[in-house]
């Protein structure tokens, strides 16, 4: 036995105060349940994110919505950091397979030049040019390899 099951909503619980729960599975159990069935529950890769307010300017990826900048409260969101995605580019600069690092401007890549330091981290390959600055572009992240 061993059947596994996506949960599609709980509570936020906690069993020492109580142990019981109620949760939605995104498709319906397959064995029959009684009384005596054993559940094992495995804690999502995604619990607990490590959070930093201590670095800066370090590429981690791209957010895949709108976060909004200066906020004060805490802000929560899918991070992609591998794999193609839509980047806002601070130029139209750059051929396909050019390294991009974090630009200047808050949100943006830039093709990496030779006027960089030798410190700025390459976070992905351009995947093709930006019609015009501050448009998407396609590339191909690898912020956290």
């Amino acid at each position: 036995e061993g059947t596994s099951y996506l949960i599609d909503w709980s509570p936020a619980t906690d069993f020492s105060v109580d142990p019981t729960m109620v949760i939605d599975l995104v498709d319906p159990a397959f064995e029959s349940q009684d009384a005596t069935t054993v559940f094992s529950l495995q804690t999502s890769p995604w619990y607990n994110p490590q959070t930093t307010s201590a670095a800066t300017d370090v590429p981690l990826g791209v957010a895949l919505r709108d976060v909004p900048a200066g906020d004060t409260d805490p802000q929560y969101f899918w991070l992609q950091s591998r794999g193609v995605a839509a980047v806002e580019s601070q130029s139209t600069a750059g051929a396909i397979g050019d390294p991009e690092i974090v630009s200047a401007t808050a949100g943006n890549l830039e093709v990496k030049s030779a006027a960089y330091d030798a410190g700025d981290r390459e976070c992905g390959l351009s995947l093709g040019p930006s019609a015009s600055a501050g448009n998407p572009k396609p590339v191909f992240l690898y912020c956290l390899d």
